[in-house]
């Protein structure tokens, strides 16, 4: 059965909604609004989409302070956790780090092989130094992610303006628009089917009226709505497919989905590797560079341990094999001297005959 979002641009639905036997409106965070401008529908529609196709992008297009970052925070929590009350799919949250996007294929390669809900805010800085070509090669990667975790992937990205990235990353199935101007008015109709001027006028109306009167204002099965910016909504314009409606939002996260916080550099990074090194000796080394490595710091890997990764990675794609068994299989060797597992014991005389059959004497008698 259709819902209410499928009769978008109307701002009072109750007749349609009568008839079709929906909702004619809805609350949220005590606020009268209609059934399709509900974040948590709109993640629902993520979730359904998702489960048919395992690979979701969402993009959010918005000014700085516009509220960008809070919307996408509250869509992540709601996907994140209707997905597992209602879908059953215990998603993780994954934050790429800053220059990550620079080298997302060994990103990619060791997130856990899980559900993932990835989040890359502003995108579009780190797309605009790359060449055309890498640039084709990073859009490959986050459209094919999913063979990489072998799980469903949603792909949460946010940019400043509509034509900050290619044409291929923000022709997207979900987009949220949390600001327009006049520069950006062709750009949003354009990405909307050039279906949407009356919504797109009211849109204008009501992020001037949110932004400098501190209020905005909408009507809901005749009655007009009045809401004080951030006490404690905002509203935005979304949309899905080729429908688009407007969306109030709040601010949501937990720490499932939260990003952590930067911590405050108190220490040189020579101190740091100083300190750390006395305390684990020999093993400093290869833990320090491991524990980069799966932060996002794929540079920090020796060049001959990305040659074993890579081939790791070659074999896990050929050959099945339990995981889980073998983290248990590398337990059961851990501390043990490993060329005794490998190198079957030969006495001096047999190491020398071995050696002397080895040499082509007439090659040297020549």
């Amino acid at each position: 059965m259709p819902d209410a979002s499928d009769y978008i641009g109307r701002v009072n639905l109750s007749t349609r909604s009568r008839t079709l036997n929906i909702p004619k409106f809805t609350t949220y965070n005590g606020q009268k609004i209609l059934p399709n401008m509900s974040p948590r529908m709109f993640a629902r529609k993520i979730l359904h989409h998702n489960r048919n196709t395992q690979f979701t992008p969402v993009l959010f297009i918005g000014a700085s302070g516009s509220g960008k970052t809070t919307c996408f925070g509250t869509l992540i929590h709601y996907l994140h956790e209707i997905g597992a009350s209602e879908f059953g799919v215990q998603f993780g949250v994954k934050h790429l780090e800053e220059g990550t996007l620079q080298n997302i294929e060994e990103v990619f390669k060791t997130m856990p092989k899980k559900p993932t809900i990835v989040i890359a805010d502003d995108v579009s800085n780190e797309l605009e130094g790359l060449p055309p070509g890498r640039r084709k090669q990073v859009f490959k990667a986050i459209t094919t992610v999913r063979h990489d975790v072998g799980a469903p992937v949603i792909f949460v990205s946010a940019i400043h303006y509509s034509k900050a990235l290619d044409k291929p990353l923000r022709n997207v199935s979900y987009t949220v628009f949390t600001s327009i101007s006049d520069e950006e008015l062709n750009n949003i109709d354009q990405l909307l089917g050039y279906k949407h001027t009356n919504l797109l006028t009211q849109f204008y109306q009501l992020y001037e009226n949110m932004f400098e009167d501190d209020y905005f204002e909408y009507t809901v099965d005749g009655e007009l709505q009045h809401c004080v910016t951030n006490q404690p909504l905002r509203i935005c314009l979304a949309k899905r497919i080729k429908k688009a409606h407007f969306m109030v939002y709040d601010k949501l996260s937990c720490n499932i989905c939260r990003k952590t916080e930067d911590v405050k550099i108190q220490v040189s990074a020579k101190e740091f590797y100083s300190e750390f090194l006395k305390a684990y000796g020999t093993r400093a080394n290869n833990i320090l560079m491991w524990w980069l490595f799966s932060h996002g710091y794929p540079e920090a890997l020796a060049q001959d341990y990305k040659s074993g990764w890579n081939n790791l990675s070659l074999k896990f794609q050929q050959k099945g094999v339990d995981r889980q068994a073998l983290v248990e299989e590398l337990k059961l060797h851990r501390g043990q001297n490993l060329k005794k597992l490998t190198r079957p014991k030969q006495s001096h005389k047999e190491f020398k005959d071995q050696v002397l059959a080895s040499i082509d004497v007439s090659a040297i008698s020549a």
